[in-house]
C-alpha cells in the first residue's frame, strides 16, 4: 500500500498532523508541515515525539511569504492537507505569484484564511482533498473574495462546507466553519451543506463537540446524504442565483424550537417563507380569552339540531363525523361554541392533546361544536379564515 502524505501549512502544535497518524494507524503516513511562530514550531516538534512520530518534516517560516516545500520550484504536492489558519491573518499576495497560488483570484487583504485556501489548492495532487478551518466571512465576503468563489465553483472544487458552533477554539469564539476541496469529486455539479453549529456540550466555558456529533458529521460527508435540517446537497447553479454566498444556512434551514400553551413545536421560517401556498387574512381565534366546551345538555323531547365533538372524536388530526353525538342545544346558547369550516380545534384533557382544522360539513351541512372539551386557545390565537 503506498504511503499518504499529509500536509499542514498551519501547523502550530501540530495537533492535526499527530490526529491523521492516528487516523491512519497502522497505514503508514509521511507528515509535513510549517509554521512562521517559532514557539509553536518547536512545541510542534516535542508533540511529534512525544506521540512516536520521529520521521515527521516540520520547518519553520512563513507559509505564504516563504513556503519550504517545494519541488523543482514548484509547491510539494500532497494527498491530504489539514489546516487552521490564524484567525484575522493578513497578507498582500502579489499579482504574479510563482508557485500560481492567485490562479483562482487574489483574496482581498483581510482574507488570510482564502490566501491559505489557495495555497492549499496549489500543493494537492490531482486526486487530492484538503479540509480548512476558515472564518465565516470568506464564504459570504463579496469584492476579490466573491470572484475566488465563483472561480473555485466554475472549477467544481468545493466538495462541501460544514458550519460549526461557536467557541470552539481558544483564540477565538465566533462560529467557524470547514471548507472542504477534492479535485476528483464524488458528486460533480453540486456541494454538500452541513449544518452542525448546534449539537454540542460546554466544558470549561467552551463548546466541545462530543463523539456523535464528529460521527454524525463524518457519516454526511462520507455518504453525501440529505438529512432534513443538518445536511443538503446544492447544485452549483443554485449558489450562482444566490451571488456564489457559502453560508450554510443560506442552503439548510435551521429548525427552530418554541415552546407553546399547546406543547412544542418546530418552526421552519424559510420553508413559509418560499411556501407557494395561498396565504389568507387570519383572525382572533380566542378573543377576549381561552374558554371551555360546552357541557353536554340533559335529554330533551325536542329533536336534535346539533352534533357534538367530543374529546375522543377527534383522531390523528381528523374529526370522526360518524360517531358525533347528536343533541338538542338552545340556539342562543349555541351561537358561542359553534364550530364553522376553517375553524383551528385545539383541545386538551390532562395529558391528552387534540388538533384539528375544519373541513367542509358533512352529514346534512348541520354546524358542530366541542362538548366539554376544555378548549385553550392561548397558545394558538389565530384563526383561519
Amino acid at each position: 500500500m503506498s504511503v499518504r502524505i499529509t500536509y499542514d501549512g498551519a501547523v502550530g502544535s501540530g495537533s492535526f498532523l499527530i490526529e491523521a497518524a492516528k487516523y491512519a494507524y497502522p497505514n503508514k503516513v509521511e507528515l509535513y508541515g510549517q509554521d512562521s511562530n517559532p514557539d509553536p514550531w518547536a512545541i510542534c516538534k516535542q508533540n511529534m515525539i512525544l506521540h512516536g512520530l520521529y520521521d515527521t518534516h516540520i520547518e519553520i517560516g512563513d507559509t505564504m511569504k516563504d513556503p519550504k516545500w517545494v519541488e523543482d520550484y514548484q509547491l510539494k504536492k500532497f494527498d491530504y492537507i489539514l489546516m487552521n489558519p490564524p484567525f484575522g491573518y493578513r497578507v498582500e499576495i502579489p499579482e504574479t505569484d510563482p508557485y500560481g497560488r492567485n490562479r483562482y483570484g487574489i483574496p482581498s487583504l483581510t482574507s488570510g484564511e482564502l490566501s491559505f485556501v489557495l495555497h492549499a489548492l496549489a500543493s494537492l495532487k490531482p486526486e487530492g482533498i484538503a479540509a480548512i478551518v476558515v472564518a465565516p466571512g470568506i464564504l459570504f465576503r463579496g469584492g476579490p473574495d466573491k470572484k475566488v468563489r465563483q472561480s473555485l465553483l466554475k472549477e467544481d472544487l468545493i466538495e462541501a462546507v460544514i458550519a460549526l458552533p461557536p467557541n470552539l477554539f481558544t483564540s477565538t469564539a465566533i462560529p467557524v466553519a470547514i471548507l472542504i476541496l477534492n479535485r476528483k469529486k464524488t458528486q460533480p455539479g453540486k456541494v454538500q451543506f452541513i449544518l452542525a453549529n448546534t449539537s454540542y456540550e460546554k466544558e470549561r466555558g467552551r463548546n466541545c463537540l462530543r463523539a456523535e456529533d464528529i460521527e454524525k458529521i463524518a457519516k454526511a460527508c462520507r455518504q453525501t446524504e440529505e438529512v432534513a435540517g443538518f445536511s443538503r446537497l446544492v447544485s452549483v447553479g443554485e449558489i450562482e442565483d444566490n451571488d456564489y454566498i457559502l453560508s450554510v444556512e443560506r442552503y439548510i434551514e435551521p429548525e427552530e424550537t418554541i415552546e407553546a400553551t399547546i406543547g412544542m413545536a418546530i418552526v421552519r421560517r424559510n420553508a413559509y417563507e418560499q411556501s407557494n401556498l395561498p396565504l389568507k387574512a387570519l383572525g382572533k381565534l380566542s378573543d377576549p380569552k381561552p374558554f371551555r366546551g360546552i357541557n353536554p345538555p340533559r335529554e330533551s323531547e325536542e329533536e336534535p339540531n346539533y352534533e357534538l365533538i367530543n374529546l375522543v372524536d377527534v383522531q390523528d388530526g381528523k374529526i370522526l363525523f360518524d360517531q358525533l353525538k347528536p343533541a338538542y342545544v338552545d340556539p342562543c346558547r349555541a351561537l358561542r361554541f359553534e364550530v364553522r369550516e376553517g375553524n383551528v380545534l385545539v383541545s386538551g384533557r390532562g395529558t391528552a392533546l387534540k388538533v384539528a382544522i375544519m373541513g367542509i360539513f358533512g352529514r346534512d351541512c348541520r354546524m358542530k361544536f366541542f362538548s366539554d372539551a376544555r378548549l385553550d386557545f392561548s397558545g394558538v390565537d389565530m384563526l383561519i379564515t
